[in-house]
């Protein structure tokens, strides 16, 4: 194999606002943060870390349904997407389905 073997401790996941304090503090061993939530989260996070942070602006995510689609395939995507989790800051917010 080339290049260094990946372990299961690579990626840490926070659940938690009171944790972010202590990961943004840890500038010497994460690479990158990812986060996941509103704008004023991801804002307050690259305001507070000299970590590299993977951030998204505000935005509605677009769901594009091709007239080649599975139509039953697609309508479980978007439905999905749309309802797994609708708070989530890539739940789908538009559908467009080809004329």
């Amino acid at each position: 194999a080339v290049g260094p073997q990946l372990g299961a401790d690579l990626i840490g996941l926070v659940t938690s606002r009171e944790q972010i304090n202590d990961l943004l503090a840890l500038d010497d061993v994460i690479d990158l943060v990812i986060p996941r939530g509103g704008n004023a989260l991801v804002t307050f996070i690259q305001r507070n870390t000299r970590i590299p942070v993977l951030g998204h602006a505000d935005g509605i995510c677009h769901a594009y349904v091709d007239a080649a689609a599975d139509l039953d395939m697609a309508v479980k995507v978007v439905v999905d997407g749309k309802t797994d989790y609708p708070a989530a800051c890539n739940a789908i917010e538009k559908v467009r389905a080809a004329n």
